[in-house]
């Protein structure tokens, strides 16, 4: 991976504590910054208080899952062109529909590994928002 990924800063969102930091961990040896919330409103006070380029948002979350977490970005202003990657351990094909639906830019199933990962998020954040 390239040192310019230092540039860019992911917001990993998962409410299990070991997975945000497993991704965060995979991200940042790629040179990425990254941020770790463990909810939506977590998530969503982070995006507005600074520059997130991409975030890794887990669908099964308590009070505010991830595909509602991520219509919520799409209405508001300063986070509606945020790529968004969702994680899951839901891999059904209309889980996946509905993350796309609702603006995903990728989609990765748990377990995951980390080329594939890599691979989604390199693709999201080059792609025009």
């Amino acid at each position: 991976m390239s040192m310019a990924n230092n540039h860019y800063t992911i917001l990993v969102v998962d409410d299990v504590e070991e997975i945000a930091e497993l991704v965060a961990r995979v991200l940042k040896t790629a040179g990425y910054q990254t941020l770790i919330a463990n909810d939506a409103k977590t998530a969503l006070g982070f995006m507005e208080q600074q520059l997130i380029d991409l975030a890794v948002v887990d669908i099964n979350m308590p009070l505010i899952n991830g595909i509602h977490l991520l219509r919520q970005m799409r209405q508001r202003a300063e986070t509606e062109r945020i790529p968004v990657i969702m994680l899951t351990a839901l891999s059904d094909s209309d889980t996946t529909l509905e993350c796309l639906r609702s603006g995903a830019c990728g989609y990765i199933t748990k377990p995951f590994n980390m080329k594939g990962l890599l691979g989604q998020v390199d693709h999201c954040i080059a792609r025009p928002a």
